[in-house]
């Protein structure tokens, strides 16, 4: 009797464990399952994703969301948020969307880097907010040809475009997934 008291109480123990601890890989981000979570980078209400920037070599170093408004406007230059990521290595890297068009959708790289994967590269979906019309894939990372394989992809819904990146970062960036606002955020700064 004593032992299946003593079993019942690891089972109870495991079984809350279970219950309470989030595994890393848990979340909707796309890459690798370590890092620690960082704070949404969300562009201001009138504006949304039209390209990245930052550092990359054999995997994604730092980055920035660049946001703006899609309206093809001299004045509307892309304005970068805050950098994310802790890590100075590799080099420029930038992906932009052509004028007029904004980001729906994202394709996730990753790569095992120094024992862990990290995103390697990010390509934007980059559509016309009016129409939805695809136009272009600007890659945001390189390349090397060596162990770099898909994560997987995230679109917005119908009439969304991404409006900020949500994520994990260690050294490098780890994981990186979108957060999507309604296409009406466009069409609301032009009736102010």
């Amino acid at each position: 009797m004593m032992r299946f008291l003593q079993s019942f109480m690891v089972f109870l123990l495991l079984s809350t464990l279970a219950t309470t601890t989030r595994p890393a890989s848990a979340d909707d981000f796309l890459g690798g399952p370590g890092g620690s979570d960082f704070a949404p980078v969300n562009c201001a209400p009138d504006k949304v994703v039209i390209g990245l920037a930052g550092r990359a070599g054999a995997v994604i170093d730092t980055m920035q969301v660049l946001c703006g408004q899609a309206n093809g406007n001299d004045n509307d230059q892309p304005i970068p948020t805050p950098s994310i990521g802790p890590s100075n290595g590799g080099s420029a890297a930038s992906a932009v969307c052509p004028p007029l068009t904004a980001a729906i959708a994202i394709q996730v790289n990753k790569k095992m880097w120094q024992g862990h994967y990290a995103v390697s590269q990010i390509k934007l979906t980059c559509v016309f907010p009016g129409d939805g019309s695809v136009q272009s894939f600007p890659v945001f990372g390189y390349d090397d040809g060596i162990g770099s394989i898909p994560a997987g992809s995230k679109q917005c819904p119908e009439h969304q475009l991404i409006g900020g990146i949500s994520g994990r970062y260690g050294t490098w960036i780890d994981a990186v997934g979108t957060n999507c606002v309604p296409v009406s955020v466009l069409q609301d700064r032009d009736q102010k």
